[in-house]
């Protein structure tokens, strides 16, 4: 493959993009290149037979700066190919696949509701079909059509086979949904869209906007409702890994790195498998959303004051984030510390210091979301305690 170069620039660093023509030399000449900081990839050459390995994430730092390297595509003419969002490239990992229908809370309970409704003669489509679990299931409950539509051009191939592996009759549109045509409208709309704390990825956009383009009038959305929860956690293991282990290392005391280990802590909400245990206080809703019905401008900024009240005499490190989405007929998914485990865990914004609180102690937060300006999959994420 002949492999060019695409670059663009984001938050001050570059991402490198390549696009990719069918050649005859191996792919550990790219990684080779990519690891030694060569600025001239685009003037090499990798195998085709090694499609699925030159797909692959690198990280290289080249001239000192962090860069993304990822292929896009493959094609006999570079022409051709058009810069396919990172995003989902990401999905094209057999692994992320295999993980979430591992989930079995998740998968199950996605299945459970499908089978629930009454799909004689409906058309569903699946946004963001993925593996196309969801669509095989509306196939099996008795869907008449299934439109499975995913922007991931090699999962979308596989989901294709899929289908006339499984005999499903329906068609896979390898697109974004924001670009499909489709000349008709469907009864029901099926995606697993959730990110860590809900929101992340911005997936619930492209949703929002297949229902009002593609949706019938009365027609049903799986999920239709979902609701973010916010508790005080103590996690004093995790502090101590993270935070006070620099205290003491191997006798020494290296706590100048403390304030570096906190500031990366506190820099970005970190995703773990809590217990129930590590929550010492109520459960707060912090928004609730109405899936039928939310607009795609009600997701861009979300800030809530909520005055919890601790459960008992404890440490205190953070807020943990976790949500529920649901039917009218039926159990939540939740990823509460309280329900099975899923592989969203819960989110954790940590607040740097190790504090006390005592049982029926008031403690008041303000949490604010914010669509990040630049990078609208993400948020950014601020915790404000006190009044």
């Amino acid at each position: 493959m002949k492999i060019e170069r695409v670059d663009e620039q984001v938050n001050g660093s570059v991402k490198i993009f390549l696009r990719v023509e069918k050649g005859d030399e191996p792919v550990d000449k790219l990684r080779a290149l990519v690891e030694s900081e060569s600025t001239d990839l685009w003037k090499h050459r990798i195998s085709a037979d090694d499609e699925k390995e030159a797909r692959k994430f690198y990280n290289a730092q080249i001239s000192g700066k962090e860069y993304s390297v990822v292929v896009l595509d493959v094609c006999d003419d570079i022409s051709q190919i058009s810069v396919v969002d990172p995003y989902f490239s990401s999905y094209e990992e057999v692994e992320v696949h295999r993980l979430m229908l591992s989930d079995k809370p998740r998968t199950e309970w996605y299945m459970k509701m499908i089978s629930s409704l009454n799909l004689n003669k409906k058309s569903v489509m699946d946004v963001g079909a993925g593996s196309g679990i969801l669509s095989l299931s509306a196939a099996s409950a008795g869907a008449k059509c299934v439109h499975a539509v995913e922007a991931s051009p090699q999962m979308a191939k596989a989901l294709a086979q899929t289908f006339r592996t499984n005999k499903v009759d329906g068609k896979v549109h390898a697109t974004k949904v924001e670009d499909l045509e489709l000349h008709e409208k469907v009864d029901v709309i099926v995606s697993e869209w959730m990110g860590f704390y809900l929101l992340h990825e911005s997936m619930l956009d492209s949703v929002i906007l297949s229902r009002d383009k593609f949706l019938k009038p009365g027609g049903i959305m799986v999920p239709s409702q979902a609701k973010i929860f916010l508790s005080l956690v103590s996690v004093p293991d995790l502090y101590r890994e993270r935070v006070s282990f620099w205290d003491n290392v191997y006798g020494y005391d290296m706590s100048s790195l403390k304030s570096i280990a906190i500031m990366k802590l506190i820099g970005s909400p970190t995703c773990e498998a809590l217990k129930p245990e590590n929550l010492i206080s109520d459960v707060a809703e912090y928004a609730a959303f109405d899936l039928t019905t939310v607009i795609s401008s009600e997701l861009a900024h979300l800030e809530k004051k909520i005055v919890f009240t601790v459960a008992r005499d404890s440490s205190f490190h953070g807020i943990c984030c976790f949500f529920d989405v649901g039917m009218w007929n039926g159990d939540p998914l939740s990823t509460s510390p309280l329900a099975p485990p899923t592989h969203w865990k819960q989110s954790l914004f940590m607040l740097g210091g190790e504090y006390q609180v005592r049982a029926s102690e008031k403690v008041e937060a303000t949490v604010e979301m914010r669509k990040s300006a630049d990078n609208p999959r993400h948020y950014s994420i601020a915790v404000s305690m006190g009044s």
